[in-house]
C-alpha cells in the first residue's frame, strides 16, 4: 500500500497530463522508496520523425510495498476529486487500483503494458541554469514558434551558452524573437541545444509555480535532452537541426535605421487589442499602420460589420510620414507584452527600407530584440 497527500497526487496527475494527446490515456504509478513516481510518455508524430516527450513528477510518500500500475489518466483524475479525506491509500489487488480515501473505496481497471517507463538520462548533468532564467528566455521568445509546423527549427527554441553567456533565440520564419542574459554564475559550459517551445513551455509552467532561485539541472546526449527541477523531471527528443546562424544574426543586427516610430507601449498595445478583437476567428489579421504628423494610424478590415474598416490613432514621435505598411498585428502583440511594464514606458519601431524587417527596440530592455519579417510596404 502507497499513502499520499490528496493535493500532492492530484497536482502531480495534472503535470504529467500535459504530455498526453488526450486525459483517457494511460499514465504510469510507481511506488518505491519513500515516494510515488507518477510518469507519461508519447511520441508525436511529425513527417521526417516521431518526436519523444516525457514527464516524471516525484510525490512524497509511504509505502508500504511497492507498486506499479497502469490507469486512464481521466478515471484517476475523478477518483482523486471525489475522495473525503485528504491521505489517499492506493493499493493494487485483483488486477484493480485500490484507492481508498475515509470511508470511501474506488477501483480502476489496469491496463498493463500501455505506458513504457520514462527515458531519461542518468549520471551528472552537463550544466544548470537559474529557475528564473529559463522561464524568462522561453516566455520571451517561444510565441515566436510554430508548434505545428514538421520543421524542428520552426517549432523549437534555439539555446546558445557560453561560460555566463546565454541566448535563446525563436523565429517561424515570418518573426524572430531573440533574448540574452549574462549570468553572476559560469556555468563551464559551451555549446548550443535546440528544444521543443511547447513542451518546453509547459514545463515553465510548473516552474513559475515553485521556487524560481532553485536551479533547473540539464542533461543531453545524442538523442534526448532531460531536464530536472525539484520534483519534476522532463525527457524530450533532441532536435538535429539549427538555424543558420548567419541569417539569424544578419536579422537581428539593424545599426542604422533610417525612419523610426516612438510612442507608448500602452497605448499601441490597447489599439492593437482593440482592433483584433472585431476580427472574427477565421479573418485575417493583416493590420495597416500609416505615418503621418506626430500620429501613427492602425487600420484593419473586418467581416464582423460588413467588412467596415476600423481605424485607431496612437500619439507618436514619426521622423517621417507618407508610408504604409501591412503585416499580422497578432505577431507584433505577443512580442509588446514581453516589452518591459513600467508605466509609460516607450516602444520603439525601426524600419529600413522595403527590403528590410521591422525592428522593436525596448530603451530598456537592451537584452531583447524582436523582428517582423513579412511586411508589405506601400509608398504613398
Amino acid at each position: 500500500m502507497v499513502s499520499v497527500v490528496k493535493k500532492d497526487l492530484i497536482s502531480a496527475v495534472n503535470l504529467v497530463s500535459k504530455v498526453l494527446k488526450r486525459n483517457s490515456e494511460q499514465i504510469l504509478l510507481l511506488g518505491h522508496d519513500h515516494q510515488l513516481e507518477i510518469q507519461s510518455n508519447r511520441l508525436i508524430p511529425h513527417e521526417d520523425e516521431l518526436e519523444y516527450c516525457g514527464f516524471i513528477v516525484n510525490v512524497p510518500a509511504t509505502v508500504n510495498d511497492s507498486l506499479s500500475v497502469d490507469v486512464a489518466c481521466n478515471q484517476l483524475k475523478d477518483c482523486l476529486k471525489s475522495c473525503p479525506d485528504n491521505i489517499v491509500h492506493l493499493d493494487f489487488s485483483d488486477d484493480n487500483l485500490q484507492i481508498k480515501s475515509g470511508g470511501s473505496n474506488y477501483s480502476i481497471k489496469n491496463i498493463p503494458t500501455r505506458v513504457k517507463t520514462t527515458r531519461f538520462i542518468n549520471g551528472k548533468p552537463q550544466f544548470s541554469l537559474p529557475a528564473v532564467v529559463l522561464k524568462t528566455l522561453v516566455e520571451s521568445t517561444a510565441y515566436a514558434t510554430d508548434p505545428t509546423d514538421d520543421r524542428a527549427s520552426v517549432r523549437g527554441c534555439y539555446l546558445r551558452i557560453d561560460g555566463k553567456n546565454i541566448s535563446m533565440v525563436a523565429s517561424d520564419t515570418h518573426q524572430i524573437a531573440a533574448k540574452s542574459f549574462i549570468l553572476e554564475q559560469d556555468t563551464e559550459f559551451s555549446g548550443k541545444l535546440l528544444l521543443n517551445a511547447k513542451i518546453l513551455s509547459d514545463f515553465v509552467k510548473i516552474v513559475d509555480k515553485k521556487d524560481l532561485s532553485a536551479p533547473v539541472w540539464v542533461w543531453f546526449n545524442d538523442d534526448l535532452i532531460c531536464l530536472e527541477y525539484e520534483n519534476v523531471k522532463l525527457s524530450m527528443t533532441r532536435y538535429k537541426y539549427y538555424f543558420k546562424e548567419d541569417i539569424l544574426e544578419k536579422n537581428l543586427i539593424f545599426n542604422d535605421p533610417s525612419d523610426e516610430i516612438t510612442c507608448r507601449k500602452d497605448y499601441l498595445t490597447d489599439s492593437l487589442k482593440r482592433l483584433l478583437s472585431l476580427l472574427k476567428r477565421n479573418d485575417d489579421k493583416e493590420v495597416e499602420l500609416s505615418l503621418h504628423d506626430h500620429e501613427v494610424h492602425l487600420s484593419t478590415e473586418n467581416s464582423k460589420f460588413a467588412s467596415a474598416k476600423s481605424t485607431e490613432i496612437v500619439p507618436a514621435e514619426t521622423s517621417k510620414s507618407g508610408f504604409i505598411i501591412r503585416f499580422n498585428g497578432k505577431w507584433l502583440l505577443d512580442c509588446l507584452k514581453y516589452l518591459s511594464t513600467s508605466a509609460g514606458q516607450l516602444c520603439r519601431m525601426q524600419f529600413g527600407d522595403k527590403y528590410h524587417p521591422i525592428h522593436i527596440v525596448d530603451p530598456e530592455l537592451t537584452d531583447f530584440k524582436y523582428v517582423l519579417c513579412p511586411i508589405r510596404w506601400h509608398e504613398s
